[in-house]
């Protein structure tokens, strides 16, 4: 019998330890309850499970994405294309002699590892490539070449670079940390590591990475993978994890993959690009995996186009010469290295004395520290505010979208023109305030914002990374933070509670369950408004930080008090 004629800790090391479970043996259900009943004698096992195996899952998106509609690139005419800024991306290989990443002067990366993971940023492109499922390219027409494509893709060296790079990435100026996990056979299997962390995760950010784009996924429930990632970004601030959000949505709810689960990272929904008459750049493509999760948070997170992008054609590993191929793909995969892409443009625009210090109001603290690189939750607030709400999900016969958050788009598409001044503050039709800062239990942070005009939108969001919890939990959040806004009247809104032409909506109630909460109220009242970040019991840390932006027409006074309050306030 197979289970008898191998010691427990053989079935550990060679089977549990692997993302690829039992591909040649079938195992009688009986050998099966045998191997479960064994695990669960060993007093440090808490839960088991079953998971799927993890699988893999752009000129129109530019456009999408820094203008709101197709019709040009703003951001990239100002020059904001990435530069200096390293993106980490684990998939399926790249393929180096690709035009979008090939480096004539130096060749290609020097491959590396986990134990020993090097990296040099004289490359042109690829800075950092570690083998961890043992190959050092990509499979014909691969997965991740055409994401990286899409994130940082980049033609050079060719007599028409300029009609090649009408498919560059959405961040043609950064470079990229790469961790392949494909096999490259014809199953396009992956192996994934037990720690994401320490192993993706660490490696990307030894090379400089801050920003991480994850094209794959497997099961439906908050598992090991998810947790660690949870673990990771509350522990590692600085950094932002972005996966695909899955292409189940054929099959409706409950249907976003691991570890897009995780409440930290950003979950991705796919739109669509425009590329027929057809293509409604307002409507989830079909396939898009919908949520809730299980303990009833929204996920996805946001949105961003991937039903038909052009990207890098990779050719087989081991090809000679050079290529300048592109292809197309569908999936929540492309639109994931859209978010990440853009991620890198946000970044920077912080950084870059050419963007925000130039624009920005220097009363602001955040402006007048200079430029900085925007921690993991900052970003991940900053993406969640651009997002511009979609109207309409294609699956399942067509569902109308009214109020964001839901659980087809999250937020919204990402939409850096409501998002990134482009002229001096005393100039620009919105005023953006940022703030990191945190709470103790029981506490209120206030804003006070001045409206001069009703003509912007009012909107306020804030992010948090929550201490991770257990895989078995009811319900995952640990720390809850409450966003409260109070108009001139003394009229509250509250965090991701429906607005109905500028009210609160009927049984309006304080969110519980999410680490991320928006208030947008479109034509508010000239005048004082108040917003407040309130925090209830934190069992975990005495303290908890929390990240907020802040656009209107108008003006945002600094942080005014933190107060003690009292728990009848929260109900």
């Amino acid at each position: 019998d197979f289970c008898l004629s191998r010691g427990l800790g053989d079935v550990y090391k060679r089977q549990l330890n692997s993302n690829i479970a039992y591909k040649k043996r079938q195992i009688s259900g009986t050998c099966f309850a045998y191997l479960i009943s064994l695990l669960s004698e060993n007093i440090e096992v808490t839960r088991i499970g079953l998971n799927r195996p993890m699988q893999t899952m752009n000129s129109l998106a530019r456009e999408i994405t820094q203008l709101g509609s197709l019709g040009s690139e703003p951001y990239s005419e100002l020059g904001l294309d990435g530069s200096n800024v390293v993106i980490g991306i684990s998939d399926t290989g790249i393929d180096e002699t690709s035009c979008y990443f090939r480096d004539k002067n130096h060749g290609n990366v020097p491959r590396s590892s986990v134990k020993h993971p090097t990296s040099d940023s004289k490359y042109r492109k690829v800075i950092q490539y570690i083998t961890y499922s043992g190959s050092s390219g990509d499979y014909s027409a691969g997965h991740g070449s055409h994401v990286a494509g899409t994130v940082a893709g980049l033609c050079d060296y060719e007599q028409n670079n300029e009609a090649h790079n009408v498919y560059k990435g959405m961040a043609s100026g950064a470079k990229i940390a790469f961790f392949d996990v494909g096999i490259n056979d014809a199953k396009q299997d992956l192996i994934i590591p037990d720690d994401l962390g320490s192993a993706i995760f660490d490696t990307a950010k030894s090379a400089g990475a801050h920003i991480h784009s994850n094209s794959w996924g497997g099961g439906y429930l908050y598992d090991a993978f998810t947790l660690g990632t949870d673990k990771y970004l509350y522990e590692n601030p600085d950094f932002l994890v972005v996966f695909a959000a899955g292409n189940s949505g054929y099959h409706g709810t409950y249907t976003v993959c691991s570890p897009a689960l995780a409440k930290n990272s950003l979950a991705v929904a796919a739109s669509n690009t425009g590329h027929t008459s057809s293509s409604n750049i307002d409507h989830i493509a079909s396939f898009s995996s919908n949520g809730p999760t299980l303990d009833g948070r929204n996920k996805p997170d946001i949105t961003a186009p991937g039903n038909y992008l052009i990207s890098a054609l990779a050719r087989s590993e081991g090809s000679s010469g050079t290529s300048c191929g592109t292809t197309s793909k569908q999936g929540t995969s492309m639109a994931t290295p859209v978010v990440a892409g853009t991620a890198g443009l946000i970044s920077q625009y912080f950084q870059d004395t050419n963007f925000w210090v130039k624009y920005c109001d220097p009363s602001y603290i955040m402006c007048s520290r200079g430029p900085f690189t925007p921690s993991g939750t900052l970003m991940k607030a900053l993406l969640l505010h651009s997002a511009k709400p979609i109207t309409r999900f294609e699956g399942n016969g067509g569902i109308s979208l009214s109020s964001v958050p839901d659980t087809y788009q999250g937020y919204g598409r990402v939409d850096l023109s409501s998002l990134l001044p482009t002229v001096t503050y005393n100039k620009a039709k919105y005023t953006l305030y940022m703030d990191n800062d945190g709470l103790q239990e029981l506490q209120e942070n206030s804003y006070n914002v001045h409206i001069s005009s009703s003509t912007q939108a009012l909107k306020v969001t804030i992010s948090w990374f929550d201490p991770p919890n257990q895989v078995f939990a009811a319900r995952y959040l640990l720390h809850d933070l409450d966003l409260v806004l109070e108009d001139p009247t003394g009229q509250v809104f509250l965090g991701n509670a429906p607005v109905s032409g500028n009210r609160p909506a009927l049984g309006a109630s304080r969110d519980e369950i999410n680490n991320n909460e928006q208030i947008t109220i479109d034509s508010p009242a000239v005048g004082d408004w108040v917003v407040r970040v309130q925090s209830k019991r934190l069992s975990e840390a005495p303290w908890q930080n929390y990240s907020m932006v802040i656009s209107a027409s108008g003006r945002v006074a600094p942080l005014q008090t933190r107060v003690n309050i009292s728990p009848a306030l929260l109900a």
